[in-house]
């Protein structure tokens, strides 16, 4: 979340021992120990503490999925009296991110959290702590996740947090069909789906208008675009790795459905708001050069021609898979009409290839083994040059083809140098 000024009463806190000690390179500044550490946050808390309460809980055995253990690390969940900006919360308790400190939408999700109770965490099999390893000020952490059937709701507590929702929303801060889920945990489930069902169209409506003003804020001010080019033979995994490499930059991937005869080729069909999307199996035949240098322009935004109508596509990274090779599918783009002077085809092959920026060329190693070599375009000397190159040794390994995933973004500065968290 954002550090707009906007108000909250409860927080979720994040607190990471390893980040204290070491600097941003990595260099150890500080002897004290985890003990040290450990009590020094529970200082901490209780200055912080008004007449608010605040439940909290100190992670040691979380797994990365590297299978590495997690740095120490703790979770609180702050409640204050008077609501309080990010900014503030974020100075009284010296997160240094703001992904570390953001406003609970729902306090039982969130409590249950602490201890890895919430049904995503439990199904990502992440370690489950003891509830008597919870401390808590001014609250009893049994009542925090306990189902809400049985308490009495006010219109004026439906009306607060569906406004809630619907601001962000609106301001691209939540996938609409989320508020499912938020609405159940924080309601239980039949309540949530009553009030989802009775306020689900608002929040597409919702939806709606946040793609719109975007298009619209697009087409103003222009977009930045990141396109991919991944290509390969068979079994290299080029497609896994486009879809980690989503994943590491947008929690939803537009799939672009494949062309087929008989078939009206949509790019933007199922476009739904994504910030990523991936188009598998490109041969260059599917748009024709005007259509394809308008969609993949990676300053200029237009909309695209839909099943008859105009339909926005509005994704800031872009992947295209194929197993024919990036000069094929150039050349397949290329104007259908006959050109004969050099210059005007090489300016041609100019405005296909600026498009396609990051080419990735997978060649396989052996068995399940795969060198990804990035090569990037050179729009001033229109040509391309290897960057460098990263093998994963098991392409059918999850976590070490999101960590291949993580170094190519890393190495392209697209993803940042961090520690986990």
């Amino acid at each position: 979340m954002a550090k707009n000024g906007k108000r909250f009463r409860t927080w979720n806190i994040t607190l990471n021992y390893d980040y204290e000690i070491h600097n941003e390179k990595g260099k150890l500044i500080s002897s004290m120990t985890a003990e040290e550490w450990k009590n020094k946050i529970r200082q901490l808390i209780a200055f912080n503490t008004d007449d608010g309460w605040c439940a909290y809980v100190f992670h040691e055995k979380d797994i990365l999925e590297d299978g590495l253990p997690k740095p120490l690390h703790v979770h609180i969940l702050k409640n204050f009296k008077e609501a309080k900006t990010q900014t503030a919360v974020m100075k009284m308790f010296n997160v240094s991110r703001e992904a570390n400190c953001t406003n609970a939408r729902s306090i039982t999700s969130s409590a249950r959290y602490l201890t890895h109770r919430t049904s995503q965490a439990m199904d990502d099999g992440k370690h489950q702590y003891n509830i008597d390893e919870v401390q808590t000020i001014n609250c009893d952490y049994l009542e925090l996740i306990k189902n809400k059937s049985d308490r009495t709701i006010s219109q004026k507590e439906v009306d607060e947090i569906v406004m809630g929702l619907s601001i962000d929303i609106g301001n691209g801060k939540l996938y609409w069909l989320k508020a499912r889920e938020l609405l159940i945990d924080k309601f239980d489930e039949i309540e949530g789906i009553k009030l989802w069902n009775k306020y689900s169209r608002i929040f597409e409506k919702n939806f709606k208008e946040y793609i719109q003003n975007k298009a619209e804020d697009y087409k103003l001010k222009g977009r930045n675009l990141t396109t991919f080019f991944i290509w390969g033979d068979s079994e290299v995994g080029k497609t896994w790795l486009a879809k980690c490499m989503c994943l590491l930059l947008s929690d939803r991937i537009h799939m672009v459905p494949a062309s087929g005869k008989n078939k009206t080729f949509d790019i933007a069909g199922l476009y739904d708001g994504e910030k990523a999307s991936l188009w598998n199996e490109v041969s260059g035949l599917e748009l024709s050069n005007k259509e394809f240098l308008d969609r993949f322009d990676p300053k200029t935004y237009s909309p695209s021609n839909s099943r008859g109508k105009d339909k926005h596509c509005l994704s800031d990274y872009f992947f295209l898979t194929s197993t024919d090779a990036l000069e094929t599918v150039v050349n397949n783009l290329m104007p259908n009409e006959q050109i004969e002077e050099f210059e005007i085809k090489r300016i041609k092959r100019h405005e296909i290839n600026r498009r396609l920026p990051i080419e990735i060329k997978c060649i396989s190693l052996g068995y399940k083994k795969t060198e990804f070599v990035i090569r990037l375009y050179d729009p001033k000397n229109r040509d391309r040059f290897t960057l460098d190159s990263v093998i994963c040794k098991n392409i059918e390994s999850k976590n070490q083809m999101k960590k291949a995933a993580k170094e190519i973004l890393t190495i392209l500065g697209i993803l940042e140098k961090e520690k986990e968290d």
